[in-house]
């Protein structure tokens, strides 16, 4: 019993993550990692899982989305370690896995390849399809963010198949979320608006709140692409927002406020620009080398010239 509650200390702090609770979330998973470290690996093998890797597998997805970008990529890659030496393709899957999607939100490319191929290796030696599904699906992303967009959309498409035919729902938003940004890339409203109006009703039926402020930035993007005039904008940049802040994601936050700044400096509003994003920017203490963080630091810089007299 008393292991099962670590378990269920686990399980019930991915649920808290998926949900959009994020400061709770990030004080569950620290817990549940400390109380797993005070029991031998062994004891967790009649439960298929081990809480110490799990855990620490998805606070470092948590901390990525919360802003802390170093600390997660240390996280993902210690969960994976860790799991090597517990000897379960399982919970390795469901490990590298995770480091994928945390990676995907780093926008480290090379190191969510790496992740999700190994996965799926992995899930297909061992008859694992739910995660197989998962590995497609970051593999996919990858692909459209190496520009084979043709090839990265079908394999999103098969995963999102493969993972209802095993009877699972789970991350369907981020799924459909993350194949609207790849028609929206190739220019593909139709189907943009399709998978989109999809993740937004899968996170009102299912509240999977963790990615609620990218389903906005992308309703940004569509809006702006389908020529909206920009006061049809100002409601969506705004529940972005309000969302983020809320969740106290703050890399989603710094991502749809660089998106408005570069749309506002369009405009001519430079001043505002700078004023929005400027203070996002400042709160990051690491993660400085990757891509979200030098491009906002460059349009800072831009603006901050612009708005001199």
């Amino acid at each position: 019993m008393r292991l099962g509650w670590r378990s269920l200390t686990a399980r019930w702090a991915v649920r808290t993550i998926i949900t959009g609770t994020q400061a709770d979330a990030d004080e569950l998973l620290a817990t549940g990692a400390t109380l797993a470290d005070g029991v031998a690996d062994a004891e967790f093998t009649a439960y298929g899982e081990h809480p110490g890797i799990i855990c620490r597998a998805y606070r470092g997805q948590l901390r990525c989305l919360r802003g802390f970008l170093d600390d997660a990529a240390r996280l993902a890659e210690t969960a994976v370690e860790r799991a090597r030496m517990v000897y379960s393709p399982f919970v390795l899957a469901w490990s590298l896995i995770v480091a994928a999607q945390t990676h995907l939100f780093r926008r480290d490319a090379c190191a969510a390849e790496r992740a999700a191929r190994e996965a799926i290796t992995l899930s297909r030696e061992h008859g694992l399809p739910q995660w197989m599904a998962f590995g497609q699906q970051c593999l996919g992303l990858v692909l459209c963010q190496q520009a084979d967009w043709r090839a990265g959309i079908e394999l999103q498409r098969e995963a999102m198949d493969s993972l209802h035919a095993a009877g699972s729902l789970l991350h369907t938003t981020r799924f459909q979320l993350h194949l609207a940004e790849s028609f929206l890339a190739i220019g593909d409203v139709d189907q943009t608006r399709l998978h989109l109006n999809a993740a937004f009703a899968h996170l009102q039926t299912h509240g999977e709140a963790y990615l609620a402020s990218e389903l906005h930035l992308v309703k940004l993007k569509l809006l702006k692409a389908e020529g909206a005039p920009k006061e049809a904008l100002k409601s969506p940049i705004q529940m972005g927002l309000d969302i983020a802040r809320r969740q106290g994601a703050h890399l989603l936050e710094l991502r749809l406020a660089a998106w408005t700044a570069g749309m506002w400096r369009e405009l001519g509003m430079s001043e505002e620009a700078h004023d929005l994003l400027a203070p996002i920017y400042g709160w990051f203490t690491e993660g400085f080398d990757t891509p979200d963080l030098r491009e906002a630091k460059a349009l800072i810089d831009e603006l901050g010239g612009a708005a001199c007299p």
